[in-house]
């Protein structure tokens, strides 16, 4: 293996026994280009990475295994973790941009391998409150019979490409002139789920002061979300 790039001379004799045990030789001469290192690491998913979630990353390196290699990453907070060979998880905590390096082991000791590459790092969208199988981006209808049957909420991220798991900590149900009933966790309580089974056609209910804890740990609050009874 060399250390320099550029045009390269070979040359030698090859000696071998012949099947009448007499040594032949062989002379060899010829050149050959070392061009410089490249290595690649590329998001499985997308081309930014995603502050509180895991993100996926592949990582190659042209004339070294997989298996020898070893990725970096250095700002916001971000960590690697080996998942198999040339496959990681990049951790980010916060956004901005974060460095990656690729590095490769030679003789025993690693040494980067191409350009440092630089990853913009995005929060994940805001979640929209999902009930019944609907997002609440606007006013969600159910028939009296469909609205008897709800149980629970979640919350999801619209056109987000990303699995991400949004837990709902607690919302307040609100049905069209009677009090805020709360509810903890992401079940609606039994108090909430007569109060929807009560409504009437054209009538409407809100899903307000909703906590939800993103994938970082961080609780927010989220859009309200308004239902409205149909025929």
């Amino acid at each position: 293996m060399t250390s320099a790039t550029g045009e390269k001379k070979l040359q030698g004799v090859i000696k071998y026994k012949n099947a009448r045990g007499e040594f032949e030789y062989y002379n060899f001469n010829y050149q050959y280009t070392v061009a410089p290192p490249f290595s690649a690491v590329a998001a499985d998913n997308m081309n930014i990475f995603y502050a509180g979630i895991e993100n996926p990353v592949s990582a190659s390196c042209a004339g070294f295994s997989p298996a020898d290699l070893k990725v970096t990453v250095t700002g916001c907070g971000a960590e690697t973790v080996p998942t198999a060979a040339g496959k990681y998880i990049i951790k980010v905590k916060s956004s901005g941009t974060c460095s990656v390096s690729v590095a490769a082991k030679v003789n025993g000791v690693y040494q980067q391998q191409g350009p440092i590459k630089t990853f913009r790092v995005k929060d994940i969208p805001p979640p929209y409150l999902k009930i019944g199988g609907k997002l609440a981006t606007s006013t969600i209808e159910f028939t009296r019979n469909e609205v008897r049957l709800l149980g629970a909420v979640g919350a999801e991220a619209v056109g987000f490409m990303f699995p991400v798991n949004f837990v709902v900590k607690s919302f307040d149900l609100t049905v069209q002139g009677n009090p805020d009933i709360p509810c903890t966790g992401n079940l609606l309580s039994q108090t909430a789920k007569t109060a929807l089974g009560n409504m009437r056609t054209g009538q409407v209910a809100y899903i307000d002061n909703i906590k939800v804890r993103k994938p970082n740990g961080d609780v927010v609050t989220i859009p309200f979300a308004k239902i409205k009874i149909k025929a």
